[in-house]
């Protein structure tokens, strides 16, 4: 309840809003992802993919954990047809090959009403200060899609899926202020804390519904 007051559109207050027996895909599922989803909504099905085993160490959490390689990874997800309850992909676009096939597979792999959350930088990072954590699109190397909004929107339009929130930088009012308030030692430190992405509007978030 309290991170959805903090972050109301953020990844754990869209967790918590799924069936709890949900089918769930986690697309890029590295950094303990497994474990941190399932300790949300522990009677999910939990299906992680990803292209390494990246900060993994709870891959065991998973009931499928899929690691396939960058040429293969559309079609991994692909022959999912119509499967998932819920798909989640936070901050994985912006590290694909093929951002948009990527998109499509997911929304391919959804059942009818199924729900997908999305989360990737701004383009507008790219004029963003640089920090350790990442706070530059440019900061991290492995970053290859600067994805923008307008673009982005309209894909999901071709796609005929429901939007039901949308923003080219997250700002939620809570972790905006405690930007502000940590904001001249993260820039001292030139180092990302908590509240810097929502004080500078590092993320865009979409959430959609599968028609």
């Amino acid at each position: 309840m309290i991170k959805k007051i903090v972050s109301p559109y953020g990844k754990t207050a869209f967790l918590n809003d799924l069936k709890k027996d949900c089918v769930l895909l986690d697309v890029g599922c590295g950094n303990d992802s497994p474990k941190k989803i399932k300790k949300i909504i522990p009677k999910c099905l939990y299906y992680g993919i990803d292209v390494d085993d990246y900060n993994q160490s709870s891959s065991e959490f998973a009931d499928e954990y899929i690691i396939t390689n960058s040429k293969s990874f559309v079609d991994s997800i692909k022959k999912y047809n119509n499967f998932f309850d819920a798909i989640i992909s936070s901050h994985n676009l912006e590290h694909c090959e093929d951002w948009k096939g990527t998109l499509h597979a997911m929304y391919s792999a959804l059942k009818k009403d199924g729900k997908m959350y999305i989360s990737f930088p701004s383009h507008k990072t790219k004029a963003f200060p640089s920090r350790t954590g990442t706070l530059n699109f440019f900061d991290d190397i492995t970053h290859k899609n600067l994805i923008y909004f307008n673009e982005f929107y309209q894909e999901l339009k071709f796609l005929k899926s429901e939007i039901l929130f949308s923003t080219e930088t997250y700002q939620p009012s809570i972790l905006f202020f405690l930007g502000f308030l940590l904001e001249p030692i993260s820039k001292f430190k030139k180092k990302v804390l908590p509240g810097t992405w929502a004080y500078y509007g590092f993320e865009q978030i979409f959430i959609i519904k599968k028609n």
